[in-house]
C-alpha cells in the first residue's frame, strides 16, 4: 500500500478516535433511554424508575424508562443488543437475563452483546395465592393441590424462563404439584392475573407482590430467602416450613450495548453508584423489599459468566426447550 494511502487511513482512524473521545467527554448531551424488557408495574420497572429519576438529576439529562415486554424479556434485550453503542440506550434486566440463553434462540450472545455497568439491587421472592385460597402456608398449598387440583390449576409468571418460572417449576417437581404455567409480559400483569382469579399461584418479588399483600388483596405463604424480610416479619421462609429447595432472589442489572466507550460506561457507573448511596434511594428500595448492591462492571461480568451455566442446568432439569 502506498505511503500516501497509509497516512490517509491513519489520519481517518485518528479523526474517528478523537471524535469518539470528544463525544464521550461531553456525554450525555441528550436524554438517555433506559429499556425495561417487561410490562409496567413489575419489580424491574419499579427499580428502573427509582434509579432513572435520580440518575436524571445526577447526569443533568433525562433518563427515561421505555417498557418493551415479550418473550421473557428477550424482545427488549434484543433491541438494546442492536442499538448504537453510544450510551443513549441502556437497559435494566432481572435474573431472567442469564436464564434466557437456555430458553430462547437469541440473535445475540448474552455475554458478548452487552457492556456491564453495575448490579443495582436484589430482592427476595414471595410465594402468594388469592385471599380466597384455602391455603395459609406451603404445606396446606401442597395438600390443596393434591386433594383439589382445580384450586391450584394455573400459576402465573413474568414470562417463560424467568426466575419465577423456574422456581415454580422446581416447587412443582419437588412436591408433585400439577399446575399449568401461564406466562405474562411482566410481574405486574402476572399479579393482576392472581388478583382476578385467572391464576391461583404466583412466585414474584416483594416489589410487585408486597403492596397487594399489605392491602389484603393477596396472601403471602412464604418468602424464598435465607431469612425473613423485615418488611413482612410474619411471613415465614420456605425453609422454616420444610421447603429448603425454595431459595431464590431476583437480581437487577444495568447494561449498555457492547462497544460503548469506556468513558461513557465509567460515567454511567459512577452515576448509578452515587444514586445507590443516596439515602432516599436506599429507603425507597428498602420499602419495596429490595437490597442495594452496587457492584463494579467486572463483578457484574463475572456474575453473568457464572450464572448462565448454572441456570442452563436448572432449565434442563425443568425440561424447558428453546422456543
Amino acid at each position: 500500500m502506498p505511503a500516501f494511502f497509509r497516512r490517509a487511513r491513519a489520519f481517518v482512524a485518528l479523526a474517528a478516535a478523537l471524535s469518539a473521545l470528544h463525544a464521550s467527554a461531553a456525554y450525555p448531551e441528550r436524554p438517555v433511554k433506559l429499556v425495561v424488557p417487561y410490562a409496567p408495574g413489575g419489580g424491574t420497572d419499579v427499580v428502573a424508575r427509582v434509579i432513572a429519576q435520580k440518575m436524571s438529576a445526577d447526569l443533568h439529562e433525562q433518563v427515561y424508562v421505555e417498557n418493551k415486554g415479550g418473550a421473557g424479556g428477550s424482545v427488549g434485550t434484543e433491541q438494546v443488543a442492536h442499538a448504537p453503542a453510544d450510551g443513549y440506550t441502556i437497559m435494566l434486566v432481572p435474573t431472567s437475563h442469564v436464564i434466557n440463553p437456555s430458553i430462547y434462540k437469541l440473535s445475540f450472545d448474552t455475554e458478548k452483546a452487552f457492556a456491564p455497568i453495575s448490579m443495582v439491587a436484589s430482592t427476595p421472592i414471595l410465594v402468594a395465592v388469592p385471599v380466597s385460597s384455602p391455603a395459609h402456608n406451603l404445606k396446606e398449598l401442597v395438600k390443596v393441590a393434591h386433594t383439589n387440583p382445580e384450586a391450584v390449576a394455573n400459576y402465573g409468571s413474568s414470562g417463560t424462563g424467568s426466575v419465577f418460572h423456574l422456581a415454580t417449576e422446581t416447587f412443582k417437581r419437588e412436591y408433585k404439584v400439577d399446575a399449568t404455567h401461564i406466562p405474562y409480559k411482566g410481574g405486574g400483569p402476572a399479579v393482576m392475573a392472581l388478583l382476578s382469579g385467572e391464576v391461583q399461584l404466583v412466585f414474584e418479588t416483594m416489589l410487585t407482590l408486597g403492596p397487594q399483600v399489605k392491602a389484603g388483596r393477596a396472601r403471602a405463604l412464604a418468602v424464598a430467602s435465607r431469612k425473613r424480610s423485615p418488611l413482612m416479619p410474619d411471613v415465614p421462609t420456605a425453609t422454616e416450613q420444610g421447603f429448603p429447595v425454595l431459595q431464590a432472589t431476583n437480581d437487577y442489572m444495568l447494561f449498555a450495548p457492547a462497544g460503548t466507550p469506556k468513558p461513557v460506561i465509567d460515567t454511567l457507573y459512577h452515576s448509578v453508584q452515587k444514586v445507590l448511596k443516596d439515602p432516599d434511594t436506599v429507603a425507597n428500595l428498602a420499602k419495596q423489599g429490595a437490597d442495594v448492591v452496587g457492584s463494579s462492571p467486572d463483578q457484574l461480568a463475572a456474575y453473568v459468566h457464572r450464572e448462565i451455566p448454572r441456570w442452563a442446568a436448572a432449565a434442563k432439569q425443568a425440561h424447558l426447550q428453546q422456543d
